[in-house]
């Protein structure tokens, strides 16, 4: 028993989530928790989020930057282990069940999908390569050490067909100007958005005279106040598009999710 308990086979079958009937193990689940790490982790905002990638994601508490950015409306306080869990089951289930809306409409993991997934193994297969890895024990580092090459490989059919099958419903909508400005109308604060900069620096206040012409320095009773500094660049309303592309609810996927992949840095969890 215990030599099968190390050898990750009772880790890789158990039931970790279950989408509208189809089970998906803990392994599966760890793919998408690792790939949204990644993601997060080398997006141009994680200084800002505060995400450390050298402890463990249990120990780190998300602050209010990475909650604003990540849209999370909880106040309580979300390790980012938890996020990153309920995050993966989020994805794994909109991309199931976009995979399985695409079979269902005679889409298939066609010879194009498949040239697709071979180079992206061809560029994870370089990378472990350069870095003294084969490709097997770099699938366990970056998405977790009961990751296999065959549970990869179907993970990535499932999101290739997910992806092209989003691409395509996407291509072929079509709306009116009308239309377009109708929506819009209804629910502006969607779709308005506010771009600004802004510099953050520690100053001392100049010294001022009291009512004799003495010189006295700042105090508690007289706050250092200083001079409102315009922004480095002027706030601009974003008009809304005349055309864009959306999706039902049931069908959107996560900025988090992992579409198109390249080899990700394996971070310690």
């Amino acid at each position: 028993v215990v030599l099968l308990y190390n050898s990750g086979i009772f880790q890789r079958s158990a039931v970790a989530l279950t989408v509208d009937g189809k089970d998906f193990t803990a392994t599966e689940v760890d793919y998408f928790y690792h790939a949204t790490l990644n993601s997060v982790a080398s997006s141009n905002y994680s200084s800002y989020m505060g995400i450390d990638t050298s402890k463990s994601m249990k120990d780190q508490t998300m602050n209010a930057m990475a909650k604003m950015l990540l849209q999370i409306d909880a106040e309580e306080d979300i390790t980012w282990d938890q996020y990153l869990k309920d995050t993966a089951k989020s994805n794994l289930t909109r991309i199931y069940l976009m995979s399985e809306k695409a079979k269902a409409e005679g889409m298939t993991f066609d010879d194009h999908m498949q040239e697709e997934m071979q180079s992206n193994i061809d560029t994870i297969t370089a990378y472990a390569k350069q870095n003294g890895m084969t490709f097997a024990s770099y699938l366990k580092r970056a998405y977790g050490s009961n990751m296999t090459e065959s549970i990869f490989k179907e993970l990535c059919e499932m999101d290739a067909l997910a992806t092209h099958y989003q691409e395509q419903y996407l291509d072929s909508l079509t709306y009116t100007d009308a239309e377009l400005e109708a929506c819009y109308e209804a629910d502006k604060n969607s779709y308005d958005m506010t771009d600004y900069e802004y510099i953050s620096f520690k100053a001392t206040a100049d010294s001022t005279t009291d009512a004799d012409g003495n010189t006295v320095d700042p105090t508690d009773e007289e706050p250092r106040r200083l001079p409102r500094m315009p922004p480095l660049m002027p706030p601009s309303v974003t008009p809304p598009a005349r055309r864009w592309r959306t999706l039902p609810p049931a069908m959107r996927i996560s900025p988090a999710t992992p579409i198109r992949k390249k080899a990700p840095m394996p971070i310690p969890i």
